[in-house]
This record gives C-alpha cells, sequence and structure tokens, in this order.
C-alpha cells in the first residue's frame, strides 16, 4: 500500500485509503491461490465459485466498482509493484483517479509467494490513509535457486457497465419492513427483494431513481420476518449489488 501511494502522489494523483474489506479479500485470494495452487482472478470451489465482485461484496465492500492485480514469484514487494507498473493494465488499476481504496494480501505456497491488490471507489467504514503497521517478514525462502515469477495474469478493471456509482444503506424496521437508502450517480432502475437461506421474504415494488438524488426503497415483508441476518439483493442498472440487515 505504502508503495502504491508513493507512486500515485509522484503523479499528483490522490493516495488510496487501506479498506478492511478489501484487505480481507486480498488476504483471502492470496492464501486460497497458495492453497489450491491456481493462477486466475475468479475463485474455483472450494468453497465456493465466484467472480471477483462477488468475493469482494461478501467480504463486505459496498460497491461493485472495484479492480484487482495478482502475481506469484517476486521476492518482494518492491519487485511485484515494479512488475504490475510495467504492465500497462495493472498500472491502469494503480493509476486509476476513480479509486479511492485499497487491500493488499500476500501468502506463501512454499515454494513462492502470491500477492494481491483489490482496488475500489468507496473508503469505507474503518477505512484509514495512514500507513498500517508493517506486517510480518514472509517465511525464509527455501536454499537453492529462487524459483523464477509466473507471468502476470491480465489484470480485472472495472467494466463498462459498472459504471453506475451505488451508494445504498438498509436497515430493518421492526419485523415486517426493511428500508433501503439508495443514491445512484446516474438515472437507474432498481429492484429489490429480501432474502435468506435461498428462500424471499421481501420486495419492492421496481422503481426509477434519480441521478445523485437518494430515496427510499421499502421492502415489505410477506410474513412476520424472524430474528437473524438477511441479504438485500438489488438490481441497479441490471447489476447485481448485495447489503445485509439484521433483524432483532
Amino acid at each position: 500500500m505504502v508503495l502504491v501511494n508513493e507512486h500515485r502522489t509522484a503523479l499528483g494523483l490522490a493516495p488510496l485509503a487501506t479498506s478492511p474489506t478489501l484487505t480481507a479479500a486480498a488476504t483471502w485470494k492470496a492464501r486460497h491461490l497458495a492453497r489450491y495452487g491456481y493462477f486466475t482472478h475468479d475463485d474455483p470451489a472450494p468453497p465456493v465459485a465466484r467472480t471477483v465482485p462477488e468475493r469482494i461484496a461478501a467480504c463486505g465492500y459496498p460497491s461493485p466498482y472495484v479492480g484487482e492485480n495478482i502475481a506469484k514469484g517476486q521476492p518482494t514487494p518492491a519487485a511485484v509493484m515494479a512488475a504490475w507498473l510495467a504492465s500497462p493494465g495493472h498500472r491502469e488499476n494503480v493509476e486509476r483517479p476513480s479509486f479511492g481504496a485499497i487491500g493488499v494480501g500476500v501468502a506463501s505456497d512454499g515454494t513462492a509467494l502470491e500477492w494481491v491488490q483489490d482496488f475500489g471507489d468507496v473508503a469505507d467504514a474503518g477505512s484509514v490513509l495512514e500507513p498500517l503497521p508493517a506486517a510480518p517478514p514472509p517465511p525464509p525462502a527455501p536454499t537453492g535457486p529462487a524459483p523464477p515469477a509466473a507471468p502476470l495474469p491480465a489484470p480485472f478493471r472495472p467494466a463498462q457497465s459498472q459504471s453506475v456509482r451505488v451508494d445504498a444503506r438498509c436497515r430493518a424496521a421492526g419485523t415486517r419492513v426493511v428500508r433501503c437508502r439508495v443514491r445512484v450517480s446516474r438515472a437507474a432502475r432498481v429492484r429489490a427483494a429480501l432474502r435468506r437461506r435461498g428462500r424471499t421474504y421481501a420486495v419492492a415494488h421496481p422503481r426509477r431513481l434519480r441521478a445523485g438524488r437518494a430515496a427510499t426503497v421499502r421492502l415489505r415483508a410477506r410474513r412476520r420476518l424472524a430474528a437473524g441476518r438477511y441479504t438485500v439483493a438489488l438490481r441497479i442498472a441490471g447489476r447485481p449489488h448485495r447489503r445485509f440487515v439484521r433483524v432483532r
């Protein structure tokens, strides 16, 4: 993260805050890469097959506008940063002006290090601009010549269809109603449903939101909600978004 912000500030770009949810997603990915020996952005099962945005959303990050760089085999942060900056697509993620937060993960498969950077446009709760304490050093490299670094796969970058920025916060109001306060960067149609364990408990009538104006979307339960955690499945401009609410 420090190397990323040094590079960005040298270019006159805003530094990135360290997001706890992006850090969790990047750390999980690095460990999964090391454990199962693959080298792609999407997560294969086990435990579940999913895309980059789905993994990052599962870690609690509130926006679908995300990017990711991965690398394998570079021995130090400086070496992997140099490799990413030498690749135009990966460099674009590092230098993207619309990104405001980052999470970094690293893990060892016993012979080489797996590196992950996850980026997003929202500095969510708990994000900090100050450098975090130094991470513990990686385990010592095995004796003998170091294995060569793997070729970089193409980075995961935000698609045009994800260009609608979304701010949505949901809460339960009693045991029959869930309210979501939603703001979008451009006009978009919104659908919403409340789900738990594969069952739908509440729905909202589809509505069109105006750009930049917050609106309340009400989901009315078909039956009384039991205590517990529910998923609010939002579909905004054709793209899925997930939020979570807890009924007490």
